[in-house]
């Protein structure tokens, strides 16, 4: 079963051997004679944590590291993604991944044929559970969205 987990404190750092970059409270020391290692304030991001920062974790229990790429990736915006809009977007790609397991659909494979890519036939389910009033039009749209933007962020 595909889920979503919440990580309360995520810590945005990058690692480094420099010793003079090193942030002295999370020095780690190998057992050999190496230098030391440890982690400094990254670039990339403005603040050092960001709080209830949700995880996809696939089927088989690891996470889904395009998805999970993909919500980091909105950490990096001018104006950073907030946690709500992350666990939103994070439960519209459980939801597209969950369906991608039950069909048997690879996300990756884009087939020539438009009406068989992986997001077509999302679509046709969506409106599918609409029919069914599964769904509300609005949710409908939202997962699509989020899953739209995940494909145009994969290529990049």
């Amino acid at each position: 079963m595909v889920r979503v987990e919440i990580i309360h404190r995520l810590d945005l750092y990058e690692p480094t051997a420099h010793v003079a970059k090193i942030n002295k409270r999370r020095v780690l020391q190998h057992s050999e004679p190496l230098p030391k290692f440890g982690v400094r304030p990254s670039e990339v991001f403005d603040h050092d944590a960001f709080y209830h920062f949700p995880i996809v974790v696939a089927e088989d229990g690891s996470p889904w590291e395009e998805a999970n790429r993909f919500l980091m990736n909105r950490l990096t915006g001018v104006l950073p993604a907030k946690h709500r809009t992350l666990e939103s977007l994070a439960g519209d790609l459980r939801h597209f991944r969950q369906w991608l397991v039950d069909e048997g659909v690879d996300f990756l494979q884009i087939p020539m044929r438009a009406r068989a890519r992986p997001t077509y036939r999302y679509c046709r389910y969506l409106h599918d559970e609409i029919q069914r009033q599964n769904i509300k039009p609005g949710t409908a749209k939202r997962r699509m969205s989020s899953v739209q933007n995940f494909y145009r962020w994969l290529s990049v």
